[in-house]
């Protein structure tokens, strides 16, 4: 049973676009964002490969790294192997808050022409990843990021997406909340970070 009137219906439609307009304008006139894609692998020719192709996915082009650093993570062993390197970027494109489960797809996408077969046990095929991609938007407050695994802390954007901020700037720097990884908490990663919010995302230097 309906509640609202033909023309009621189509007048709230009206409405609920033309909010919609004017939000997403509101929002790409708030203060500056940036796309910071985190790339971890097991060989530095591949992560930087992989890097190119995601902003080419995007449309977009690579302006700042981090360095380099170790990674320990038990559960990317199988996988990836023992030793692991990881590096976060600075990718240049223009971004639309509302499209962030697009950039993430294109992550996953990348991942994916990145990966080769592995047969399993019980003779299936598996696709293994070279490469790992997590990107995230930054903005003078906070990074946050998309996931692919549920968890309690997590907001679903999207069918089988969850984002979580999981640095947020305090006395000077950004700060890891009680459910960041370990890769997010590294030196190498939040002194860059500050790199970048101090030129990009602020033009101080």
């Amino acid at each position: 049973m309906s509640f609202v009137a033909p023309g009621e219906a189509a007048s709230l439609k009206l409405m609920a676009d033309a909010y919609d307009n004017d939000h997403k304008l509101k929002m790409m006139q708030s203060k500056p964002i940036a796309l910071i894609c985190m790339v971890m692998g097991t060989d530095l020719a591949e992560i930087s490969s992989a890097i190119a192709a995601y902003a080419r996915e995007v449309n977009g082009s690579v302006l700042d790294q981090s360095p380099v650093y170790n990674l320990s993570a038990k559960h990317y062993v199988k996988e990836f192997g023992e030793v692991l390197y990881k590096r976060a970027y600075l990718v240049s494109v223009p971004i639309d808050p509302a499209n962030y489960v697009g950039l993430k797809l294109a992550a996953l996408a990348t991942e994916r022409k990145f990966s080769y077969p592995v047969e399993t046990e019980n003779q299936h095929v598996r696709m293994y990843r070279k490469v790992n991609l997590d990107p995230g938007i930054l903005s003078v407050g906070s990074l946050y990021v998309v996931s692919t695994k549920y968890a309690g802390h997590r907001l679903c954007i999207a069918p089988g997406l969850w984002a979580e901020i999981c640095l947020h700037y305090q006395n000077g720097s950004y700060k890891p909340m009680p459910w960041t990884y370990p890769d997010f908490r590294q030196d190498e990663v939040l002194n860059f970070l500050k790199a970048v919010r101090q030129r990009h995302l602020l033009g101080h230097g």
